[in-house]
């Protein structure tokens, strides 16, 4: 599915919704990550209803363990396209009889993109059609070209009246946290970016270098992560970096399992609706000086 204006051009297909391409006009430039074999194989995953990762895969709710795989299991679900215009799509999945084995709630799950003049609104909404209360994460996982042999500086900037945390990441799971000092830093090749960084209070990213400027405003989110994968061939970062807006986060070090008692986990009442999402702004570095 294609929707475009007159800055960009964006591609998307049914399975998980996910961006395919994401191109800036004159000059054409791709911002989105194209998947190789020796590197990350997916390009913008959408998450749900967990993000990251769990202790043993699996979670508990009503004294039942179910089985669930890092970042849920919507990214490999195929989504059914309801709404298209010129600059706009939206995309539905409902639960059924296979999700509620390893998810035991009734919901229906729209995702929505929406072209701006120089930018892309994407917005998740969350129904429960169900009698009783659901538990959920959701977030988002675009991987964006970068060329990290040469330095980016990333500006993460807090919420009115809020400091930035860091939490610390073992082997994928949350065992800390503490106030970012540096709020705007350096990435390269030989950054650290193949560990997942997780912060909070983040209103809005900016990462920038000679080449391209990415700016992405999630302030309705309440966590922000960076990652980057390796390749396996070169044994170095892949040319590409995951900004990833989350509402929730992985399961702590010292978690219980039970999932309605999750940390960062977002309670939906039976047969209510809520909307969340975040706008992205990529460009070419050169604009900035027309």
């Amino acid at each position: 599915m294609i929707i475009e204006n007159e800055y960009l051009f964006l591609e998307v297909k049914t399975k998980g919704a996910e961006m395919t391409h994401l191109i800036v006009k004159n000059p054409e430039r791709e911002f989105l990550f194209q998947p190789t074999e020796t590197s990350w194989n997916r390009q913008a995953p959408h998450l749900f209803p967990i993000v990251g990762k769990l202790i043993n895969n699996e979670y508990i709710y009503k004294q039942k363990t179910y089985p669930m795989g890092q970042h849920g299991f919507l990214r490999d679900q195929e989504l059914t396209l309801v709404e298209k215009s010129d600059t706009h799509l939206r995309f539905i999945f409902v639960s059924n009889q296979e999700t509620r084995k390893i998810y035991p709630f009734d919901f229906k799950f729209w995702v929505e993109y929406q072209l701006l003049k120089k930018g892309l609104k994407i917005t998740y909404t969350i129904e429960n059609f169900g009698d009783e209360s659901m538990f959920f994460s959701v977030g988002s996982h675009p991987g964006f070209l970068l060329n990290l042999n040469i330095e980016s500086t990333i500006t993460l900037i807090p919420k009115k009246k809020r400091k930035i945390y860091q939490y610390f990441n073992e082997k994928g799971l949350i065992s800390d946290a503490q106030p970012l000092e540096n709020t705007s830093f350096v990435v390269n090749q030989s950054s650290p970016l193949n560990d997942t960084f997780i912060y909070d209070n983040v209103e809005k990213i900016v990462l920038e270098n000679d080449e391209i400027v990415i700016e992405m405003n999630c302030n309705q989110m309440d966590y922000l992560a960076l990652w980057s994968a390796l390749d396996v061939k070169t044994e170095k970062l892949s040319n590409m970096i995951c900004i990833e807006p989350w509402l929730g986060m992985p399961d702590c070090t010292f978690s219980n399992q039970q999932l309605n008692e999750k940390k960062a986990i977002t309670e939906l009442k039976p047969q209510k609706t809520i909307s969340v999402g975040y706008k992205l702004f990529p460009s070419n570095a050169n604009e900035k000086d027309n």
